[in-house]
């Protein structure tokens, strides 16, 4: 048990976060020389358990922190660990050119990682409970405290070939909204403050111009709702709205081949001990196309 009960105090998006983490509604993990608050409710369904298996990975996408702290909200955990930063490269398509983003990102020192794997399946609980969630990360650069908001969160095993044998290492990376961080420096370990919040209410949808590809539909009588247009959203600049009919499963099956195929080359690219930023540039746009199944409408 820790001997002081840390209080967590940071302003985000224009709000202040401001909690005592208190043992009547957190619980402590401790392990690997971190101090883990998780809050009760979640404390049995998220566990140190591999998130994906091994050899596998799992993908965790945050929502904005403005959007979240819009509604009533708790933090949902806490911990300060000692982490480097480094770089990685990503291959995106912007007005038909292909541009290649550099992003520096966070993962903490090799000991600690097991023990950040909670965070991954506390983000998973979230999901499977529809309780929207955000991460904020307070980086300490020369004892200055620098908030920044998380963008995505990967966590995968790592193999190893040695003399004795194959190893398995777990990984945890974080990346962030801002691509570059001014004063980070490359392999340096830094102290880093992570703090997960969640809405204790699920907001309602909102409908907005680039959400979804609308079709006009027919009139129809006063007090007849109108009968929603099906249709698939773009993805990967390959799958473009709208479908009608049987096209809409035909789109579905291919939306959802080429997601098992990204996987899979992801997961071979890895056990073969390839690039791992390749494998997780795969992942990202397996991501894009799971996105864009979520708006297939039957």
């Amino acid at each position: 048990m820790a001997d002081k009960v840390p209080q967590v105090y940071v302003k985000v998006a224009g709000y202040v976060v401001k909690e005592d983490l208190s043992t009547d509604n957190y619980k402590v993990e401790e392990g690997n020389g971190l101090t883990i608050y998780v809050r009760k409710a979640f404390a049995d369904i998220a566990s140190y358990v591999t998130p994906a298996g091994e050899g596998g990975f799992t993908y965790v996408r945050p929502e904005s922190p403005k959007r979240v702290l819009s509604f009533p909200y708790n933090v949902a955990l806490y911990v300060r660990f000692t982490g480097t930063s480094g770089y990685k490269s990503s291959t995106t398509f912007i007005g038909g050119r292909r541009t290649l983003e550099r992003y520096q990102y966070v993962r903490p020192i090799s000991s600690q990682a097991p023990a950040l794997m909670y965070v991954v399946g506390l983000a998973n609980a979230l999901n499977n409970a529809g309780l929207p969630w955000t991460a904020v990360m307070v980086a300490y650069v020369n004892n200055k405290p620098r908030v920044l908001y998380v963008r995505s969160i990967y966590a995968w095993y790592q193999r190893y070939h040695s003399k004795e044998g194959v190893k398995v290492y777990p990984q945890v990376m974080f990346t962030f909204t801002r691509h570059l961080i001014g004063g980070l420096k490359k392999r340096t370990p830094y102290v880093f403050d992570l703090i997960v919040l969640y809405g204790t209410q699920v907001p309602k949808p909102r409908a907005t111009a680039t959400a979804t590809a609308t079709v006009p539909s027919s009139t129809v009588a006063p007090q007849e709702a109108p009968k929603p247009t099906k249709y698939v959203k773009e993805a990967v600049n390959k799958y473009v709205a709208p479908v009608e009919g049987s096209q809409v499963a035909e789109a579905t099956a291919d939306l959802r081949a080429k997601e098992r195929e990204l996987l899979n080359s992801a997961l071979e690219d890895t056990l073969s001990g390839n690039d791992i930023l390749s494998a997780l540039d795969k992942l990202e746009k397996a991501r894009k196309i799971r996105e864009a199944l979520r708006h297939v409408k039957t």
